[in-house]
């Protein structure tokens, strides 16, 4: 609505203009401030901007500023957050001031009720017009510029200033927040809009960000809570199955909209959604689609303020899509926007042109002039665990410097290309792996489904078509992405490669920064940088030795080290590829490499010719060599076997104590152990035949850092300069399964990890889960483990897997150092035993523990506190409301969509209520043995009552309680004596361990407002089975199914498919996969395709009078789905 009121007045063909930039997970791309024509930019535009703000801080419609002026609030609004961008670009204090004043202007206007009128006149003499364009949009989009505006400098007093106006403005969104979830415009004028909601979830999920800051726990709940039902209803309620894209609106009575097809409101709103709206494949699409049907309406070039708008909006969608080159040449056009256009009359355009570029051109890298001298978090490493750690602090308001020591980022897992996710087991019964729900791995695992879906590939490669993998350069590039979108919230997030920590300063036992000493083309360069918190996610550990702290390193201790004891072997990967018709004659290996003929009777133990996929089969053949590692192939996606993989089978290298610890030693080995994989590249191409098969040249290893390298290793030995070019495109690291590990608080040991025959240990304290078996490569004969530590029995000896798979927790106190401060651990170098590092030391157990050293950094520094000082608690609420899973027992009946899926978690994992054969049964009573409990655990009492137990019962109980702690329990006074559920017990006591770390940490009194009643979130089938319903969808549209309302039912964990549906499901989904197919070879074909791993169940099962698993099926039906060709799609 209010861009039609709008378009009347002004020439914005577009009512234009909102936010740039979603602050969930995997936004679009960015990068520090580096490029000078960027910030050139930047400043203009910001400058322009000025020129619309009156003396008293009103930003209006004409310049220059006269008593005849107009003010439009939700313009204002995004030309001031325009403002912070350009601060944060430019460091120019006057654009921040300038953003502050609007707000103070917006929060001198608001009516009683929350909303805010336009204004006409001047400076000083402004009268309001009666009426707004919105009440929802208004709210929303001041919301942000307040979040934004503390992002960009932190400011104790800021966001308390603002308390009452903030909740002033979430009680304007109320006014229209239908039962729905969805908002409409204003009450006189009940239309739900698209573009109204897109804009009011994001408002809501900056409120719930505020609330966080401002320790109003109640509010940061409710208000994600809105936030997440909005975006789901928009999905449910306003994306048109049928056409494929999003309705403009819809009636108070839920009739959508007409769709008229033009530039406004269609494809803007659509535009607005796929760059607003949290990342969703079927963006891709629909964005591929609009620049296909609606090219007329992308502008060639910028000439008027009409192309601009246009322009933003296409350049936010494709943001939002990570459309890299769309994004590219739409910057490109904005950055000359003042020469092409001499008048803007909206300063909301001005704000979206600051926005956009200010993300634009600068490299990954930080310039060395714009490093600072000191950091809140300085992160050594940028592999898993340092990527986990930048982005959690960045999201916290942290500034942080990142470095590494390569010219690559993500450590073992692209840098060393071992990029097929060790993630542990599927959930018994259910078709997917439990580690993809948690925390910031489940973001990074569903950008790669989501990259691979978009291009008609399927990441589902490695260990033979059953588990994510990805080919490095595009894992680097999604972890870049994420990282930008990291910065959104931080006024500093900084990357520096080719990096290392030199020395570390301390002041007693606490770290107060680091020595750096960084590589330039000029050589090197010294800088000493300040920090609150150093972090060592480095892959061997390398920062501990210059702290102080004790380590472990192998079986022993630093200070009493025997150098010759043996450690995990290390492997030097190798990425291949199949090079169809002719390879480059340099990629063929003329002869043999040193030391070859003494391995090979070893790799022909272990590799020969064979096309048959059989992993119980040995000695392996090549097809199955290659599916072990194997991977998605953007050269070829269309090609149905592997045809991309990397080397990690029979190529290990043993490695000593003396290689952690002396880096010469280690230099030696490493060149050791990546002859070995040159020897078994030689081996594959010359004995087994696939002369054809090379090392990939496309994947970016052949960097400066990895010629300076392979070069140096050249002029020392010769021999080695016909392997020269090939060596250029290694990886740049080793895979390191084994570092030093700093001795702390707690060690875990393999016997508090140990899934079979026992049961793994609940700490209280998990801040991270790990899921694989213990697995040691080479030295775990008793005589080099710690049996100080771990016991004979411990140590697995048959096969892999033999103490279990699957959950188990990772305390807090393993990240806290035994007496020193300001530093932590964020890799494989934790306290832990060497046992137990044989399970931690994978891709997503190390992701997951470096983002819970990055909310340790984070909340410490925020209270100014010294991690050790921290209740671990308030770690636990960080991530858990960032997604993140630490019960090690998967519930059955609380879905982690819900709210409520936070406080369960919590509750459980500290005692405080128990599950019941994995089921919470959040609807049943508390019963008097749960409240028992309950009060046991908190306030060490054991409190009698009678069942039925009451709301009233439980407030009257629980008030004194509480006081004691300095929390002061607010109950409803309208609850009514009706019995209290084990979820809004769950969701109190939750509160109350919060309030209590608060109350304790403050030394204040802290407040538990409860007064709403929740009822359980439903689950649903993308519950039990995630991603089932698009699967399904996906599946109708390529004329496979034609009931899919049978199967989202029964293809799920607990029901069975029919086996004749099954077996004509399969019979067709052959047909796609080869036209030709007989029925009696349809089962091979979807073997062959990676549809199930081998055909004897289905060729049993899926028959006239037989039954299939339902989560077989629903596996069945993700991995057709994946698989499809993008025609089919």
């Amino acid at each position: 609505m209010k861009r039609i009121v709008l378009l009347s007045i002004v020439t914005l063909s577009a009512g234009i203009l909102a936010h740039a930039q979603q602050p969930a997970r995997a936004a679009g791309i960015r990068q520090e401030a580096g490029s000078n024509s960027a910030i050139s930019a930047v400043n203009r535009a910001a400058i322009r901007i000025l020129e619309h703000q009156a003396n008293d801080g009103a930003i209006t419609m004409d310049k220059p500023v006269s008593t005849n002026s107009r003010v439009v609030p939700y313009f204002a609004n995004f030309a001031a957050q325009g403002l912070v961008a350009a601060f944060r670009e430019t460091r120019e204090p006057r654009f921040l001031d300038a953003a502050k004043q609007w707000a103070v202007w917006y929060e001198s206007h608001m009516n009683p009720d929350g909303t805010v009128c336009d204004y006409t006149g001047g400076p000083c003499a402004w009268k309001s017009t009666g009426d707004y364009d919105s009440t929802d949009s208004y709210a929303a989009t001041y919301l942000e510029l307040v979040l934004a505006v503390q992002r960009a400098k932190n400011d104790s007093e800021w966001l308390p200033a603002r308390h009452s106006k903030v909740r002033q403005a979430l009680a304007a969104i109320n006014l229209t927040l239908q039962k729905n979830g969805l908002t409409t415009a204003k009450p006189s004028y009940p239309v739900i809009y698209l573009m109204d909601n897109v804009e009011t979830a994001r408002g809501l999920r900056a409120a719930s960000e505020i609330a966080a800051e401002l320790g109003e726990l109640n509010l940061r709940e409710e208000t994600r809570s809105l936030a997440l039902k909005m975006e789901a209803a928009m999905s449910q309620k306003l994306w048109n199955e049928a056409k494929r894209n999003y309705r403009v609106g819809l009636k108070i009575n839920e009739a959508p909209l007409n769709d008229t097809g033009r530039w406004y409101p269609d494809i803007m709103a659509n535009l607005m959604a796929i760059g607003w709206l949290p990342p969703h494949s079927r963006h891709v699409h629909l964005l591929q689609d609009l620049l296909r049907t609606k090219a007329a309406d992308k502008p060639a070039s910028a000439r008027t303020e009409n192309d601009l708008t246009r322009l933003v909006w296409w350049g936010i969608a494709a943001q939002g899509a990570h459309q890299t080159n769309l994004l590219a040449d739409v910057r490109s056009q904005l950055s000359n926007f003042d020469t092409t256009v001499q008048r803007i009359s909206n300063p909301a355009v001005l704000g979206h042109i600051c926005r956009l570029l200010a993300r634009a051109e600068s490299p990954r890298e930080t310039p060395i002039e714009h490093i600072r001298t000191a950091y809140d978090v300085i992160i050594a490493g940028a592999g898993t665990g340092g990527f986990g750690a930048a982005v959690q602090a960045a999201r916290l308001g942290m500034t942080v410097l990142l470095v590494e020591e390569t010219d690559w980022i993500g450590g073992q897992m692209t840098a060393a290309a071992v990029t097929s996710m060790d993630e542990g087991p599927t959930e018994k019964g259910r078709p997917y792996v439990l580690v993809r729900e948690r925390g910031i791995y489940h973001e990074f695992s569903e950008a790669v489904f989501a990259h691979y879906r978009d291009r008609g590939m399927d990441a589902n490669r490695a260990y033979w078509n059953a588990r994510l993998c990805m080919e490095p350069r595009e894992g680097q590039h999604l972890l870049y992405q994420m990282l930008d979108e990291a910065r959104t919230h931080t006024p500093a997030l900084h990357v520096l490669l080719r990096t290392k920590v030199s020395r570390v300063s301390k002041a007693g036992d606490r770290v107060s920064g680091a020595t750096l000493e960084i590589t330039t083309p000029q050589g090197k360069v010294g800088r000493d940088i300040a920090s609150r918190i150093l972090i060592d996610a480095t892959e061997w550990g390398d920062v501990l030795p210059l702290t102080g702290a004790r380590y472990r390193t192998g079986n022993c201790v630093n200070g009493a080290v025997d150098p010759e004891r043996a450690i995990q072997d290390i492997t030097w990967a190798a990425v291949i590829k199949e090079y169809p018709g002719s390879m480059p004659g340099d990629l063929l290996l003329k002869q043999p490499p040193p030391g070859y003929d003494a391995r090979e009777d070893h790799f022909s133990k272990t590799l020969v010719p064979g096309e048959k996929v059989d992993p119980g089969e040995k000695p392996w053949g090549f097809a199955t060599f290659i599916g072990y590692r194997g991977m998605p192939n953007s050269d070829q996606p269309a090609a149905p076997g592997i045809t991309r993989t990397h080397m990690n089978y029979n190529n290990d290298y043993p490695i000593k104590i003396a290689d952690l610890e002396d880096l010469d030693a280690r230099e030696h080995t490493c060149r050791q152990a990546q002859l070995r994989t040159l020897q078994l590249l030689y081996y594959a191409q010359h004995k087994v035949g696939k002369t054809n098969w090379s090392v990939a040249t496309d994947e970016g290893y052949d960097t400066p850092y990895n010629r300076d390298r392979i070069d140096r290793w050249v002029a020392e030995q010769p021999e080695m300069a016909p392997f020269r070019t090939i060596l250029y495109h290694f990886p740049v690291m080793a895979y390191a399964r084994e570092s030093r590990r700093m001795i702390g608080i707690h060690t875990l040991v393999a016997g508090e990890i140990e899934r079979k025959p026992r049961s793994p240990k609940m700490f209280e304290t998990a801040i991270a889960l790990g899921d694989y078996a213990v697995d040691l490569h080479g030295s775990k004969i008793p005589r080099l483990l710690e049996l100080d530590l771990d016991k004979v029995q411990d140590i697995p000896t048959k096969t892999f897997g033999e103490r279990g798979q699957g959950p188990f927790a990772i305390p807090f106190e393993c990240l806290i150092p035994e007496t020193l401060d300001g530093f932590l651990p964020a890799e494989k170098n934790f306290s832990q035993s060497r046992l137990a590092n044989g399970a931690t030391r994978l891709q997503p157990s190390t992701m997951l523990i470096g983002q819970a050293a990055g909310a340790i950094a984070g909340l410490s520094i925020k209270h100014n506190l010294q991690p050790r000082n921290l209740d671990p608690v308030l770690v636990q609420r960080l991530l858990l409301a960032n997604g993140d899973t630490l019960q090690i027992v998967p519930f059955r009946d609380v879905a982690k969509s819900g709210p409520e899926w936070p406080a369960i978690q919590l509750v459980t994992v500290r005692g405080i209520m128990q599950l019941r054969e994995a089921r919470f049964e959040p609807a049943a009573p508390l019963s008097a043995d749960d409240l028992r409990l309950a009060t046991s655990k908190l306030f060490n009492k054991d409190i009698e009552q009678k069942e039925p137990i009451t709301r009233n019962d439980l407030a009257r109980l629980l008030a004194p309680l509480m006081a004691e702690a300095k929390v002061t329990l607010i109950p409803n006074a309208t609850y009514d004596p009706t019995p209290v559920t084990r979820l809004e017990s769950a969701q109190v006591f939750a509160s109350f361990l919060e309030a209590r770390a608060m109350a304790t940490l403050t030394e204040q009194e802290q407040t538990l407002g409860w007064t709403t009643i929740r009822k359980p979130t439903p689950l649903t089938h993308n519950d039990m089975a995630p991603s089932l319903e698009a699967d399904v969808r996906k599946l109708v549209r390529a004329g496979l199914i034609v009931s899919p309302q049978y199967w989202i039912e029964n293809a799920v964990e607990g029901k069975t498919c029919d086996g004749k549906n099954v077996r004509e499901l399969i019979a067709r989904s052959a047909k796609i996969f080869d036209p030709a197919v007989k029925e009696a070879d349809m089962f091979n074909v979807c073997a062959t395709v990676g549809v199930f791993n081998s055909s004897d169940y289905w060729s049993k099962s899926a028959v006239e009078g037989g039954q299939c698993a339902g989560a077989f099926v629903g596996t069945v039906i993700r991995r057709i789905a994946e698989r499809l060709p993008t025609d089919k799609q």
